[in-house]
């Protein structure tokens, strides 16, 4: 049985697999760990080596796709399905709900990631952790994570109809956050020296 936990960053996934990592270890149950959006060890992705020295890569949504890509089937090969239990920190429904609004096409998108990550199974069963936009935004402060990525617009930049369109006339646009105003760029690249977490 393939069981993944889901949800923003800061909702507990960590948490819960951690907790019941140990669990299932107290009781001898038998079960491997499955992180598709997971670094890869570098020695394992040329796209991982080239991701850490020129950390820029990130703005481009090609790259991150085909990353992603590499790093669920890296995740897929490494896995010990025959187990009995594979606990899921995502899943392939990530993919699905990162990129939905991509080419303004969802069906068109769920085929290509489809394509993409056919190596990755589908989970059995899906654990949505709830949490707001606000409530993740206030646990990562607290956590000491940044809050404004410098490799992605903020979350409240990249709702459908926020995302500055590249034929706009400015390439800045404001948006309500938790902490005031954003100013990151949506569209133009960062330079080459950026670097934030995913």
């Amino acid at each position: 049985m393939y069981i993944c936990l889901e949800g923003l960053k800061g909702c507990g996934k960590s948490t819960l697999l951690t907790s019941a990592q140990q669990l299932l270890a107290t009781h001898s149950v038998p079960f491997d760990l499955v992180a598709p959006t997971n670094s890869a060890p570098l020695e394992h992705s040329w796209t991982e080596r080239l991701s850490a020295w020129l950390p820029c890569l990130r703005r481009l949504d090609a790259w991150n796709e085909h990353l992603y890509a590499e790093r669920s089937r890296y995740a897929t090969d490494a896995g010990q399905w025959q187990r009995p239990l594979i606990l899921g920190d995502r899943s392939i429904v990530t993919s699905y709900a990162t990129r939905w609004y991509k080419w303004g096409n969802p069906k068109r998108c769920v085929e290509r990631v489809n394509t993409l990550e056919a190596h990755l199974p589908a989970p059995d069963h899906i654990i949505l952790l709830d949490l707001t936009p606000q409530q993740a935004w206030a646990r990562a402060r607290t956590r000491g994570a940044p809050t404004v990525s410098t490799t992605k617009p903020c979350l409240a930049c990249t709702k459908p109809g926020r995302l500055t369109s590249k034929f706009s006339g400015s390439a800045f646009r404001g948006c309500a956050t938790p902490s005031g105003t954003c100013s990151m760029p949506a569209r133009l690249p960062m330079p080459c020296s950026a670097t934030g977490s995913d």
